[in-house]
């Protein structure tokens, strides 16, 4: 029975670093930053294939030069935003800390 007295500000302490450890790595941003980035390059992928959109009447080197530049500009996004990401955790220790 007494450990029924411990166990309450034990969860509450466990909840409150679990919470902060999520907001600190922002788990939920960079999951939806990659899946945002996955996604693009998926459709570029299949526009590509088919031929359609931007890829439409393009010789097949000109249309595969125009993929590779675009998957790479997404992918150069991505790790833009999670740089992003990074700088506003370190941002927000730094304010913490002073």
């Amino acid at each position: 029975i007494v450990w029924i007295t411990w166990l309450t500000p034990f969860l509450g302490i466990a909840i409150g670093i679990l919470t902060g450890i999520m907001g600190y790595f922002k788990f939920r941003d960079r999951g939806y930053n990659a899946q945002l980035t996955a996604n693009a390059i998926e459709s570029e992928k299949k526009d590509f294939e088919l031929g359609i959109n931007d890829y439409e009447e393009k010789p097949l080197e000109v249309a595969r030069t125009l993929f590779v530049k675009r998957v790479r500009n997404l992918i150069n996004e991505q790790k833009k935003r999670q740089l992003q990401l990074e700088q506003s955790s370190d941002d927000h220790e730094t304010r913490t800390h002073q």
